[in-house]
């Protein structure tokens, strides 16, 4: 019931992707376990090109899902092409500025360091959560992004022979 009309809309849509080289970015979201969004991922990706059809990171709903955990990029990092980057404390979606809750963030930008994933790191994190105003919110949310792009960097590194 939920495979059909998912499989459905992808292979009508997917012949005007192609042609106009429009990738789909499917992502990792809360309400179902780990291994479930595994499976379906599998599916997905081994039914589409990567030309067609990617993942999109979203590492606050992986959180809530696998704690501690980022098998979602180490089993699919080569078809990673956007990320949703924002902290919680693994309970609710909190969204918020990354190293303001608990996720490991040394383990994530490892994990996205050793895909081929270039594109910049995409924040999810809305100004709402801060009771600052927006030129605070702005200046530490630059901060952050600038440190986990250093971060990304560095671990790159370690993956070069």
């Amino acid at each position: 019931a939920f495979y059909g009309p998912l499989l459905e809309t992808l292979d009508a849509v997917r012949p005007y992707c192609l042609e106009a080289g429009v990738k789909i970015a499917v992502e990792n979201l809360t309400g179902a376990s780990a291994d479930n969004f595994l499976k379906l991922f599998e599916r997905l990706f081994s039914r589409y090109e990567s030309d067609f059809l990617g993942l999109c990171y979203d590492s606050g709903h992986w959180e809530m899902i696998e704690s501690g955990r980022v098998r979602i990029l180490e089993q699919f990092g080569e078809r990673l092409i956007s990320t949703h980057l924002h902290d919680n404390f693994s309970a609710t979606d909190d969204h918020l500025l990354p190293f303001d809750g608990r996720i490991d963030w040394e383990l994530v930008t490892s994990a996205i360091a050793s895909t081929p994933y270039s594109a910049p790191l995409n924040f999810e994190t809305p100004k709402d959560k801060y009771q600052v105003s927006d030129r605070s919110f702005y200046e530490q949310a630059f901060q952050v992004a600038t440190r986990l792009e250093n971060m990304v960097a560095k671990a790159r590194l370690s993956f070069r022979p």
